[in-house]
């Protein structure tokens, strides 16, 4: 889905005593009429609905949710929450949106929360929320925006001093603005979906897959190349489940003697540089990596995830993890940075039917950050990528 900026001018409740959070009301542009505000009872009361509805969220039945951020876009408007999840088995988090015209779950997680991601804030300072791991932090809308400018320029004048990055990123670069979550022309199914309460609440049908991938951290003592070996660790995560799981003849950890090894091994097979990896460099750097062991394989990468939701369940389905490579501005605001993660399943029903989520591991943003994280698919489709790899 693309994005837009839109404006809004209504006051509401205050978190702590720092901020007046602004919500939008009867917005016109492009069409959309009457945004309404969700009150935080009423998005923490859909996040519990959506926990009694879901088998895999089991874990966190009758979990305590406690609010923690109010989430802004570029406006100053309040868009969505940020919860943390507390139960006798696990802990999770959940990012509510805070408008009628935005689907309830954005994104959430189970066994383990975004408190390490989330430090970085500063007790003065907003948060502003783009999408899936996209967060800033900032004052006003307007120095975010700046911040943004100046970690653009920044990069750029980095990649012109560089001869190792390819004329397609710099392109691709120059062209990306950091823009706010796009609204829907009318308000979203899934809060009618998620208006029961808990305990009346219905599992939807059953239609979710999770591939047990092993989550791999990129900052791991012995990996050279921290900052940016996101790419590498993913497919380190993904050869590592080809061979402990599926007992396919690829070469992970136990050959090269150690993760840090295979993910230097891979980083190198990618020609992955200081601003990471592109998705084609992944995807033939990963087909360089199994052809070690086998010629029958192949791979497939979409440049852009918008209306290619199949092509990533058909990839699940066939039991192989999809490479999400993001278009991201570092939360530190001194860089443009491009990250990947592990496609590990989907949520076909998941604020509502139809409504997909996906779900996914993280190679970086805290050494605990080991669980499984969701997002919605039609929030953040435009700003990533994909590509996996086929065993013929």
């Amino acid at each position: 889905m693309k994005k837009t900026v839109l404006s809004a001018v209504l006051a509401s409740a205050i978190l702590g005593s720092s901020f007046a959070p602004h919500v939008h009301a009867n917005v016109t542009k492009q069409g959309i009429m009457n945004v309404q505000k969700i009150s935080p009872q009423k998005a923490k009361q859909a996040a519990e609905n959506f926990i009694a509805s879901k088998s895999h969220l089991a874990a966190l039945k009758n979990a305590k949710l406690s609010l923690k951020e109010y989430l802004y876009d570029t406006d100053d408007n309040v868009i969505g929450y940020y919860f943390e999840a507390t139960s006798a088995q696990t802990t999770g988090y959940f990012i509510t949106s805070a408008l009628t015209h935005l689907d309830p779950i954005i994104q959430y997680g189970i066994d383990g929360n975004l408190s390490e991601l989330l430090h970085q804030k500063g007790s003065q300072k907003k948060t502003y929320y783009f999408g899936a791991m996209k967060f800033q932090f900032g004052n006003s809308g307007k120095e975010v925006q700046a911040n943004f400018q100046k970690a653009k320029q920044a990069s750029l004048g980095k990649m012109a001093k560089s001869n190792t990055v390819a004329t397609a990123e710099v392109k691709k670069l120059e062209t990306l603005e950091l823009t706010n979550i796009q609204k829907r022309t009318s308000p979203s199914p899934g809060w009618k979906a998620l208006a029961t309460t808990a305990n009346q609440m219905q599992a939807l049908a059953a239609t979710y897959k999770v591939l047990p991938v092993d989550r791999i951290y990129q900052r791991a003592s012995g990996i050279k190349n921290p900052n940016s070996a996101c790419g590498a660790t993913t497919a380190a995560m993904i050869m590592d489940y080809y061979y402990d799981v599926l007992g396919y003849n690829v070469r992970d950890n136990k050959y090269y003697g150690s993760w840090a090894s295979l993910v230097n091994h891979l980083y190198n097979e990618m020609g992955s540089t200081w601003i990471g990896t592109s998705l084609s460099m992944w995807a033939n750097g990963a087909l360089t990596h199994v052809y070690h062991t086998s010629p029958n394989w192949s791979t497939k990468q979409y440049s852009d995830a918008v209306g290619k939701s199949a092509n990533f369940i058909a990839a699940i389905d066939s039991k192989d993890p999809v490479a999400l490579r993001f278009d991201r501005f570092d939360a530190g605001g001194s860089d443009i940075e491009y990250h990947f993660v592990a496609g590990i399943g989907y949520d076909k029903n998941g604020s509502y039917t139809g409504d997909l989520h996906v779900a996914y591991k993280d190679p970086d943003n805290g050494k605990d950050n080991t669980g499984t994280h969701w997002l919605d698919w039609t929030a953040d489709d435009d700003d990533f990528g994909f590509a996996y790899l086929v065993n013929k």
